[in-house]
């Protein structure tokens, strides 16, 4: 537990250093109703690694038209595709307001789910 608390402590540099790429999965089984734009925690992450310097080169996304398989993309091709625009950092205002705007989608959406799993993060 305290390992994964220290970890939370850093998180922000794992995502925002320079020399991190991150892969960010958004794609999430069909039968799962809380969708990854539905969620509290890739909030903090797409902040986070939107502001970092070489961004169109560090941040790959996957969505839910990524298939591995098909064999249409390799090598630089591959990353090139998964390669999408920066958006600009969040003021810790807007991060809120992002929060409340997804927290209430997610109620429209299903009332019972939380927009975190861990009802503490909230």
């Amino acid at each position: 537990y305290r390992q994964f608390v220290a970890g939370l402590g850093v998180a922000d540099i794992v995502y925002g250093h320079t020399n991190t790429t991150v892969l960010r999965i958004t794609s999430v089984p069909p039968s799962e109703p809380r969708k990854y734009d539905l969620r509290g925690w890739p909030i903090f992450e797409q902040c986070v690694s939107s502001a970092k310097p070489g961004y169109s080169h560090k941040v790959l996304h996957f969505d839910d038209t990524f298939t591995p398989g098909d064999g249409t993309a390799s090598g630089i091709s591959f990353l090139c595709a998964a390669m999408q625009g920066q958006s600009p950092p969040h003021t810790p205002h807007q991060f809120s307001k992002d929060l409340d705007r997804r927290r209430g989608l997610l109620e429209d959406h299903s009332p019972t789910l939380s927009l975190f799993s861990n009802p503490n993060d909230e």
